[in-house]
Parts: C-alpha cells; sequence; structure tokens
C-alpha cells in the first residue's frame, strides 16, 4: 500500500511539474504617463488553436483581466499544447496578423509599453514576441506608390518583389535565433512569417473590386493565384503536427482561395458547393480539414449549407475541426432558436419564450454604425406592411453600455416606432446570444418562426424588388 501511495504521488507530481513548465506568464507595468493608450478594462485574450470567426467566442478564449497592483499587472495560462496565441485587449500593438501574437509554452515574459501601439518583451520566450513586433513594423512601413493605377499590370511584380524582400530581410533575423528558438518553434514561426507576408501580398493584389475589370491584369492575378495553389498541392505543408498552430498559413490559403473562386467564377460570394467540392478534392489532410471548418464559419448562412455540413462531418478527421463544427452549426436554419434574454428601454426583460405563436425578427446594431442605419431604414416598409400580423419586430443594439443604447433608440435612426427595443446588456460582444450565433460583426438580422426554429440567419438585405421579394418569402414562412 505505501509503494502505491509513493508512486501515485510521483505520478501527482510529476504532472503538476509538466503543467508548471508549460504555464505561460505575462506580465508587466503601466506608467501613467501612458494611461491614455488603454481602456479602461485591458484583458489577455488566450487561444489554444485559432481561426478569425472564434475570436470573440468565449468558450475559446480564455480572458484574463489586467488587475493592476502598484501600476503592474501578472497573468498565467496553461495551453493545451506546444504553443499557443493571445491579444492584449486594450493595449493596442500591431502585430503581423489580428492583433494575435503566437506564444511558446513554458514562457515568462514582461511586457514593456513604449507608447500607443508599441512596446516589447523581456524575459523566457520574449525573443519570439518582439520577432512578431518587429515583422509587424517592417510590414506596416510606408511603401512609395509608383504607378497611377492599381491595375498596372508591373503592379504585380513590384509588389511580389517588396514581398520577397521582406522575407529575405526576416530570414536574416530569424536564423539568428535558430539555435535559441530550436527547429520545432524555428519552422513555425518562418511559416508564419512567410504566410503573413503572402496573405498581404495578395489581398493587394485582387481586393473585391478586381471584379470590376477585364483586363491583362486580372488574368495576370489570376495566373499568381493559381500558381501559388498548385505549389501546395504539389508540396504540403512542410509539418502537419504544427499546421494548428498557424492560422496564418490557414488564412493565407483561404486568401489565395478567395482570389481563385471570385476570378474563376466572376462572382463576389461564389456558392458554397462550388467552394467545398473545390476545397475538398484538392487538399488533404489537416488543411482541408481547417479550410473547410473556414468555409462553414464565414458562411453558415448559405442556401443548402446543411446538407454538406453532414458530408463534411464524415469527411473531416481533425478532431478540433469535428469540435468547431459540431458545436457551432447546430445553429443553422431549421435549427431550434436560442432563447435570448434581453433588457427593454423601461428595464424589463425580454425572452424569446414571451413571444409564443409569434414570429420574431431580430435586428442587431451599434450606436454608430452608418449600415445599421442604412439596414433599419430598408426595413422599415417590410415592418409597416406586416404591422398587423404576429410578427414581433426586435431591434436590439450589442453594446456594452446602456448609455449607447439608449442614446441609440433616442435618436430613431436604428428602428421604426412600430419596433421593441432591446440591449444584450453590458457584456456587449460577449452576451450569449451573440456568442451562440458567433454574431460579431453588425448589422445582423434573424428570422424565427411561430415555433422557435430558425428560418433565416442574416439574410439578404431588402435592397430591391429581388431581394424584398425574399424577405416576403421567409416571413411567410415563418409565419406558417
Amino acid at each position: 500500500m505505501k509503494k502505491f501511495t509513493v508512486l501515485l504521488m510521483l505520478i501527482c507530481a510529476g504532472n503538476l511539474y509538466a503543467q508548471t513548465n508549460k504555464t505561460i506568464t505575462i506580465s508587466g507595468s503601466l506608467p501613467d504617463s501612458m494611461a491614455h493608450a488603454y481602456s479602461n478594462k485591458p484583458e489577455i485574450w488566450f487561444y489554444n488553436y485559432f481561426l478569425p470567426p472564434m475570436a470573440f467566442k468565449s468558450n475559446y478564449v480564455t480572458i484574463r483581466p489586467l488587475i493592476f497592483k502598484d501600476g503592474k499587472f501578472k497573468v498565467t495560462f496553461v495551453p493545451d499544447g506546444d504553443f499557443a496565441f493571445f491579444k492584449i485587449d486594450g493595449i493596442i500593438l500591431t502585430t503581423p496578423m489580428m492583433d494575435m501574437l503566437l506564444v511558446r509554452a513554458g514562457s515568462n515574459v514582461v511586457f514593456h509599453s513604449t507608447g500607443n501601439k508599441t512596446g516589447y518583451f523581456t524575459g523566457k520566450g520574449a525573443s519570439v514576441l518582439n520577432y512578431q513586433l518587429w515583422l509587424a513594423a517592417m510590414m506596416h512601413e510606408p511603401v512609395p506608390r509608383k504607378y497611377n493605377s492599381t491595375w498596372d499590370e508591373n503592379y504585380i511584380g513590384y509588389h511580389r518583389t517588396q514581398s520577397k524582400k521582406f522575407f529575405e530581410i526576416s530570414a536574416d533575423t530569424l536564423q539568428k535565433h535558430a539555435e535559441e528558438w530550436g527547429q520545432e518553434t524555428y519552422d513555425l514561426v518562418k511559416t508564419y512569417t512567410k504566410s503573413c507576408l503572402n496573405t498581404e501580398y495578395l489581398a493587394i493584389l485582387a481586393p473585391p473590386s478586381i471584379l470590376r475589370i477585364d483586363s491583362t491584369y486580372r488574368r495576370l492575378v489570376l495566373s499568381e493565384v493559381t500558381m501559388r495553389l498548385n505549389t501546395q498541392f504539389q508540396k504540403g505543408y512542410h509539418n502537419e503536427a504544427l499546421l494548428k498552430y498557424d492560422f496564418a498559413y490557414i488564412l493565407y490559403m483561404h486568401t489565395a482561395l478567395t482570389a481563385f473562386f471570385r476570378l474563376t467564377m466572376n462572382e463576389r460570394n461564389p456558392p458554397f458547393a462550388y467552394r467545398y467540392d473545390y476545397i475538398n478534392n484538392h487538399f488533404q489532410g489537416v488543411l482541408r480539414d481547417k479550410l473547410l471548418t473556414l468555409e462553414f464559419l464565414l458562411d453558415f448562412h448559405s442556401p443548402g449549407i446543411y446538407d454538406y455540413l453532414s458530408k463534411a462531418l464524415i469527411t473531416i478527421k481533425d478532431t478540433s475541426s469535428r469540435e468547431i463544427l459540431a458545436t457551432e452549426m447546430v445553429k443553422i436554419p431549421g435549427a431550434k432558436a436560442y432563447d435570448f434574454s434581453f433588457q427593454d428601454t423601461n428595464g424589463r426583460t425580454l425572452k424569446l419564450s414571451d413571444f409564443k405563436n409569434k414570429s420574431v425578427v431580430i435586428d442587431l446594431w451599434f450606436n454608430g454604425c452608418e449600415n445599421c442605419i442604412v439596414v433599419a431604414k430598408l426595413m422599415r416598409p417590410i415592418i409597416e406592411h406586416y404591422r398587423d400580423s404576429d410578427i414581433v419586430f426586435l431591434s436590439v443594439n450589442v453594446d456594452n453600455t446602456k448609455k449607447k443604447f439608449t442614446d441609440g433608440v433616442k435618436s430613431g435612426l436604428y428602428g421604426d416606432k412600430a419596433v421593441r427595443y432591446g440591449w444584450v446588456g453590458d457584456l456587449g460582444l460577449f452576451s450569449p446570444l451573440l456568442q451562440y450565433y458567433n454574431f460579431t460583426a453588425f448589422p445582423q438580422l434573424l428570422i424565427v418562426d411561430k415555433k422557435g426554429i430558425i428560418v433565416s440567419i442574416n439574410p439578404p438585405y431588402p435592397i430591391n424588388n429581388k431581394t424584398t421579394k425574399e424577405w416576403d418569402a421567409l416571413l411567410h414562412t415563418a409565419l406558417k
């Protein structure tokens, strides 16, 4: 019995050591002179793995508030794997991509702010973070404009040369850290660097406005994008075990695919079926699974998407991708709607369950959103037309302060006199409804039928006769 107890204690001690050895610690201080550069409630958001639509999802992010004591803070996080991502929310830092920084497990760093959007780290693992800040500064340096037209054919070669130049400079800097970081970290950061540069390069070459032109420039861009996709098909990703941490490479491939789909289909949003089949047929393994998952998350309101979801759950093998789809995709048309809870202008609670035998249309907005004002105006004729029906129209504010909600209501810009106003509460983007539907951009519209079933998530805005007829069809379905 004594031997068993000793063995158990050794196992527990070993597990505790392994956990402690992986703990990421970030500390720092806030000089009074820098107070203007910070929000009222700065936080550090940690992610074990990351895809853009997950940025504000509470079940994928661990949030550590920065509690200052004598001007200093300290937070810790234990990642699941060898790497993680974090962003300092409320303390703006210029990073290579989406405010995120890649960090190694076991890092123990101190953040030093040197001004708005600038700073540096010291301590164990600091060089990986400082390299990313250096890369971001280089990427965001102003580049002299050499061509009068965006569609100048020489524009492509110029930016290709710039991207190649940046990577050569980066490669020299990376090499200096190779021995310190070890092979795994070096390989990951190198690929991450190249992906960030390539993503920016393609985004510059192929903006959505490229569909307006039919020229040699457009054909050259398609050739460039096709070449990059073919390179991936032939070589693959160098280390699948690291791919789950390399969201920059996944975004690079997604950017290339988006440009390819638009240019070959001549549509800003090509059909989901075409995109799904292309990715499924041309990619393999974890990369295919991540790209398919990203397509679902970014376009979960597409018609017929449910049919492809059942296929995807058979095809996709990556565990994290399957978990994401299983969690997120139950929220598509035909599924049961989330029983929301809002506050009205008098502080009373509004719930979906309060509107039994009523259809509900929810318009989500934030104060100051110009597009939200436009959509509210477009919705007024529909609201008037269905005024005496069994449809309840809710105009719901997503700001995290009540004043912004009440000011928006008083303005009269975000609804009609026939709507009922609601507020998600001081959680804002982290309120249960927005988390459930993964709503992170606004305006958003949601239609629920009399039985509490989702009819449509983010239906087309009623901007013309065609889309107004689509609204009529959706509302007739909701009233059945």
